[in-house]
């Protein structure tokens, strides 16, 4: 009987070491670990194009014919003149610069505007390589399509 109960003892000595590593691997993995804060890529991107719609819609120049800063940008990409005799890629740089600016977005400090249409690219910003994108197709009155990118870094 001595011998039977000896092993019971070693058995319920090994299931009490089990539990007890299983339990402190609980508290390491599951109660101790360290939060994480995961940033969803969904809400940057809308982020991001709510941004650049909303920088896209305001309009610059109050002096003379007030545009929209994405119709600004169609002038740059045709290289013309804005707001007197300011070129407009200059222009539209700086307005979007201050726009940024006053908001106070503390999380997005450089971004990177270009326009293309079929093979041509102008580029009003270039601060960033990669990053967050956001794109918009804008239509002329002519019909004429030009994608304009924003992106954030």
């Amino acid at each position: 009987m001595s011998r039977k109960s000896q092993i019971e003892m070693i058995g319920l000595v090994i299931v009490v070491i089990l539990i007890s590593i299983g339990l402190l691997l609980y508290l390491k993995l599951g109660v101790f670990r360290e939060e994480t804060v995961k940033e969803d890529a969904t809400v940057q991107s809308t982020y991001v194009t709510n941004l650049m719609r909303a920088v896209f819609n305001v309009k610059i120049c109050q002096d003379s014919d007030p545009k929209k800063v994405d119709e600004v940008l169609l002038l740059c990409f045709e290289n013309e003149v804005f707001c007197g005799e300011t070129r407009s890629c200059d222009y539209v740089k700086n307005q979007i610069r201050d726009i940024i600016g006053s908001v106070g977005i503390k999380d997005y400090k450089n971004y990177s505007i270009w326009v293309s249409k079929g093979g041509s690219t102008v580029n009003i910003s270039n601060e960033c390589k990669t990053g967050i994108l956001a794109h918009t197709t804008i239509v002329t009155p002519d019909r004429e399509h030009y994608t304009a990118y924003f992106r954030v870094c």
